[in-house]
């Protein structure tokens, strides 16, 4: 053997042991992944607050990442776009609130989600209720600590829910599981690139096969799996989301165009674009959540919007 293939290979060990390292260091366990959870949804909690006191602007520019997005309907960058507005002389009469309800973690604790119902009322007319939906947060962990919004997005209901709307916190039964099935060297190199490939592969099996087999096969298909739809409740697994979707024939095209990814490899997201191959063409953004379970990457939460018509 050449020294150079000598040396590839030397390199390729120290590699995967690297990586299997990092993922030892950066993991942990499950009752700190519980609790790391926990303090998130405080911050969540919080977040909301700070909204329904000092107004949305204000509690967005704190909360969000310098990084993070919302849509708008586009994606755009939160704390530059609220910041080259002019701040409201007082909090305007229009307040946002909302809190979580459901949430995910990544054993390294530096990457999360979390969700649950948003409400919007006009204080002018006794909080009159003038939107409602689900809100739907991920989360990244900062250099100093805190937790920040990478990617905020959601879905508006038809109708509030009133007293049946939840408020206990529930933590997704994955929390504090490592990944099964990936190897050591597939770590922490090269994470983003696998799931923008799993997300184009997801796209590719829908566009050939079909929606609702392209949900069976990429999603984690099971009582935790979500997805939210303008103007629907949530499709919380695999009942509703057959009931909803199964008879679907639109097809549709998809284009990844960012992600992220845990350091312990078990968490990741993505968000891009959509659209019908229709006559209507219709056409919006989605958000993914997706976990390394039972081998591979798959989808445990989605949001998918239409662009506002004109």
């Amino acid at each position: 053997m050449s020294r150079h293939r000598v040396f590839r290979a030397c390199a390729a060990l120290l590699l995967a042991a690297f990586c299997t390292q990092a993922l030892v260091l950066n993991a942990q366990s499950p009752q700190s992944a519980a609790a790391e959870l926990n303090r998130l949804a405080d911050t969540e909690r919080a977040f909301a607050a700070k909204s329904v006191a000092e107004g949305m602007r204000a509690a967005f520019l704190e909360y969000f990442a310098p990084d993070g997005i919302n849509f708008a309907p586009h994606p755009v960058n939160t704390r530059e776009s609220l910041g080259a507005r002019p701040a409201p002389p007082s909090k305007p009469p229009i307040t946002l609130d909302w809190w979580p309800v459901f949430g995910d973690i990544s054993l390294a604790g530096d990457l999360g989600y979390t969700t649950g119902p948003f409400v919007l009322k006009d204080t002018r007319e006794n909080d009159k209720i003038v939107g409602q939906g689900f809100y739907f947060s991920v989360w990244k962990k900062q250099p100093d600590g805190s937790w920040r919004v990478a990617v905020d997005y959601g879905s508006e209901i038809p109708q509030w829910l009133g007293d049946k709307t939840p408020r206990d916190f529930h933590a997704a039964h994955w929390v504090g599981t490592p990944p099964k099935g990936r190897k050591p060297h597939s770590g922490a190199a090269g994470l983003a690139d696998r799931v923008l490939a799993r997300d184009r592969a997801f796209a590719d099996r829908s566009l050939r096969g079909g929606t609702m087999p392209a949900y069976r096969e990429f999603t984690s298909w099971d009582d935790e799996t979500r997805l939210y739809r303008d103007q629907m409740n949530p499709l919380l697994g695999r009942q509703a989301i057959s009931q909803a979707l199964g008879n679907l024939k639109v097809k549709f095209t998809w284009q990844a165009l960012a992600g992220g990814t845990a350091a312990s490899g078990d968490l990741a997201y993505t968000y891009g674009k959509w659209q019908t191959t229709d006559r209507v063409n219709r056409s919006g953004y989605y958000v993914r959540v997706w976990r390394h379970i039972r081998g591979d990457w798959r989808v445990v939460a989605e949001v998918m919007n239409p662009l506002p018509t004109q």
